[in-house]
C-alpha cells in the first residue's frame, strides 16, 4: 500500500485559460442544459477518485471529458495546460462540482434542453474553472491570514487553506464504513437499553419501519455496498428489483435519502445534499451523490436524523433526555462509545479509571479516561464538538482559530475550561501526586501523554493538532513558572476515535505501543518541544507536512505485514457478534 500524502495542489482556473474574459455567472453558462442531465454529469465527475485516478493527470481527463467533436477546444485547453502547468494540475475538485450540483438541483424547468451537447461540454467545463479560480482565491486569502504568524506560519496555512474540504478528498472509503457501521451499532444498542430513550428508538425504527437495530443498519450499510463494486471511476445507478418481494419496503427506506431540490437554496456547506445523498431517477433507480455524503449516513446522518426526531417527540419524552446534543455527546461518546472501546483494549492489562467513576468520588473535574501502563500514564478527553459552519467555509485563520479557542480551550461565555486546560489541570494533580486514584503512580517517573479523542473526520485536518500543541505548551509553561516539574509532559496528541476501532486488536495485544508511535509522530510531524520556563522555551522547527495523527497511524499500519482491515462481507457477521456480547 502505497504511503498517502497531504498535499494543497495547483488547481485548473478560468483565468489562466481565459486571460481577456470576464466570468459570469454561473446561469449564463448553465442555462439550457437539462436538469437532469447536468445533475447526473455532476455525480459522474464527484464518483471520480480524489486520489490515485487515472484522470489525475489532466489530458487522461480532457480525453474522457470531450466529444471528438470538440477537438479543436480541447486541443486549446491541452496546449496552455502543457505549457504552464507541465502537466501537473487537478481539474476537478469536489467543492467545484458541489456547487455546480447545487444550481444543477435548482432549476425549475427539468426539460430545458436548448443548448448543443457540444456547447453544454464547453460550458460546463468554463464554470468547473471559475468555481475552481473561487477557491483559488479563497486559498490565497486564507493563506494571508496567516502570514504574521512567526516564526513558523506553514501549519497554520495548511488549517486555514484546507479546513473546508479537506474531509472531501481525505478518507478511507473501507475504514470509514467499517467505523461508522460499528459507532452506530453502539449508538443504537445504547438508546434501546437507556431508560431516558426508548420511545426515541423506538420512533425511530417506526419511522423507518425497521424490525430492530440489525435491520435498520442493515438496509443502511445495503446503500454503501456499491462503492466495494465498483470497476470504473464514476457514478453509479442503484437499481432495485420490482419482483424482489422486499421492493415496497425497501423503496419507502430509500425515499428518506432522496434530495429535495427546493431545500439546497438555503444550504451552507452542503448540509442538505449531505442529509439527503440520493437522487430519485424512478422507482426503480436511484443515483447516490457523492461517496463519503452516502457513508456519513452510517452514523453522522443517523444523529441528524435521531436530532429531528428527537424533536417532534411529545415534551415530557424530551424532558427525560434534556439538551440532545450535550446526551448524545456526553453520555454516548464518552460514556458509551469510549469507554467500551478503551475498557476492551486496555482495562485488563493496564490501570484504568473511567471520567464517570473518578467523578463520582470526587465530585470535580477529571479526565474522561486514564490509563497507566507502568510509566506510561494517557490523559485522554473526548470532545464531539461542532464548528460553526459559518466559520469552517470562511478561510479565515483568524476566525478557525477563535471557534477552535471556545471549543477546545476556554470558552469566556460560559467561564469553563475545555480540553486543553481540562488536560493541564490533570497534569498538575499527577506532578503534584494529587492523583488518588492511582496508588502506584510515581510522579517523579512518570511520562505524560495527553490525548483529545475526536469523532468527526474533518478535525484531522493538517495543522490542527500544531496548534492545539502551541496552546498546550504555553499553558504548561505557566506550570514550569509555578516551579512544577513539566519535564516528564509530551506533546498533545488529537486522535480519531476510529483510530481505536480499527487497530484495536493490535493495541489489546501489545503489538504496537501507543507511547512510541506518539513519540514516533510528534518527532516528524509536529517539532515541537520545551526548553526552559518562559514562553521562549517552546523550540518549534519549521514543518513542511503537519499531518494529522490518523494519516500518521494509518500509513504505520500500511507496512505492518499480512494487516487486515475487516472485510465489508463480514461486517454484518462483526454487528452478529456486537449483539451476542
Amino acid at each position: 500500500m502505497n504511503r498517502k500524502r497531504i498535499e494543497i495542489q495547483v488547481v485548473a482556473v478560468f483565468s489562466d485559460f481565459f486571460p481577456t474574459d470576464e466570468p459570469k455567472e454561473i446561469g449564463y453558462y448553465l442555462n439550457g442544459i437539462d436538469k437532469e442531465s447536468l445533475i447526473k454529469f455532476c455525480v459522474h465527475l464527484l464518483g471520480l477518485k480524489t486520489k490515485n485516478s487515472i484522470y489525475d493527470n489532466p489530458l487522461n481527463f480532457l480525453d474522457m471529458f470531450f466529444r471528438e467533436s470538440n477537438k479543436e477546444f480541447k486541443d486549446y485547453i491541452t496546449n496552455i495546460i502543457i505549457k504552464k502547468y507541465k502537466k501537473g494540475v487537478r481539474i476537478i475538485i469536489p467543492l467545484s462540482i458541489l456547487k455546480i450540483l447545487e444550481f444543477a438541483l435548482l432549476i425549475d424547468n427539468k426539460s430545458d434542453q436548448s443548448q448543443t451537447l457540444e456547447n453544454e461540454e464547453i460550458n460546463i467545463f468554463k464554470v468547473i474553472l471559475i468555481e475552481n479560480e473561487k477557491f483559488s482565491i479563497n486559498q490565497i486569502e486564507a493563506t494571508r491570514t496567516t502570514t504574521n504568524i512567526l516564526p513558523y506560519n506553514n501549519p497554520y496555512r495548511f488549517l486555514s487553506t484546507m479546513f473546508n474540504g479537506f474531509e472531501l478528498t481525505n478518507q478511507n472509503f473501507t475504514n470509514s464504513i467499517i467505523c461508522q457501521s460499528i459507532k452506530s451499532f453502539y449508538l443504537l444498542e445504547f438508546l434501546q437499553s437507556n431508560e431516558k430513550t426508548k420511545n426515541l428508538y423506538t420512533s425511530l425504527l417506526k419511522n423507518y419501519e425497521c424490525k430492530d437495530t440489525i435491520d435498520f443498519l442493515s438496509k443502511l450499510i445495503n446503500i454503501t455496498t456499491y462503492i466495494y463494486g465498483k470497476k470504473k471511476e464514476g457514478s453509479t445507478i442503484l437499481q432495485l428489483d420490482p419482483h424482489d418481494p422486499n421492493h415496497k419496503t425497501l423503496l419507502k427506506f430509500l425515499n428518506n435519502f432522496i434530495i429535495n431540490s427546493k431545500d439546497v437554496s438555503s444550504d451552507i456547506d452542503f448540509t442538505i445534499i449531505r442529509s439527503n445523498p440520493l437522487y430519485k431517477i424512478s422507482d426503480i433507480e436511484y443515483l447516490p451523490i457523492f461517496d463519503l455524503f452516502i457513508i456519513d449516513l452510517l452514523h453522522k446522518g443517523i444523529y441528524f436524523i435521531l436530532d429531528k426526531i428527537y424533536k417532534a417527540l411529545p415534551s415530557v419524552e424530551r424532558k427525560k433526555i434534556g439538551d440532545f446534543r450535550g446526551f448524545y455527546c456526553k453520555e454516548y461518546f464518552e460514556e458509551q462509545l469510549l469507554y467500551k472501546l478503551l475498557d476492551e483494549i486496555y482495562k485488563k492489562n493496564n490501570i484504568t479509571f473511567t471520567g464517570s467513576t473518578m467523578l463520582r468520588v470526587l465530585e470535580k473535574e477529571e479526565p474522561d479516561y486514564y490509563i497507566r501502563n507502568g510509566k506510561y500514564v494517557y490523559l485522554i478527553e473526548a470532545k464531539d464538538i461542532l464548528i460553526k459552519k459559518e466559520v469552517k467555509t470562511s478561510f479565515d485563520f483568524n476566525l478557525i482559530e477563535e471557534e477552535f479557542k471556545k471549543k477546545l480551550l476556554f470558552d469566556s461565555n460560559s467561564n469553563s475550561k475545555k480540553a486543553v486546560l481540562q488536560l493541564i489541570t490533570s497534569i498538575q494533580k499527577i506532578i503534584n501526586n494529587e492523583f488518588i486514584f492511582d496508588g502506584g503512580l510515581n510522579p517523579r517517573k512518570v511520562q505524560i501523554y495527553s490525548i483529545i479523542v475526536v469523532q468527526d473526520h474533518q478535525y484531522n485536518v493538517p495543522g490542527l493538532n500544531y496548534m492545539l500543541n502551541m496552546w498546550f505548551f504555553e499553558e504548561l509553561l505557566k506550570l514550569g513558572v509555578e516551579n512544577i516539574n513539566i519535564e516528564k509532559v509530551k506533546p498533545l496528541t488529537i486522535m480519531d476515535i476510529d483510530t481505536f476501532i480499527l487497530y484495536s486488536t493490535y493495541f489489546k495485544k501489545n503489538k504496537v505501543k501507543l507511547h512510541t508511535l506518539i513519540d514516533n509522530y510528534h518527532a516528524k510531524y509536529t517539532k515541537c518541544k520545551i526548553k526552559g520556563t518562559d514562553i521562549k522555551g517552546i523550540i518549534q522547527e519549521q514543518i513542511d507536512e503537519p499531518i494529522p495523527f490518523s494519516l500518521y497511524i494509518d500509513n504505520y499500519f500500511a507496512k505492518v505485514p499480512n494487516f487486515q482491515i475487516l472485510p465489508i462481507s463480514k461486517l454484518r457477521e462483526k454487528l452478529l457478534t456486537l449483539v451476542k456480547k
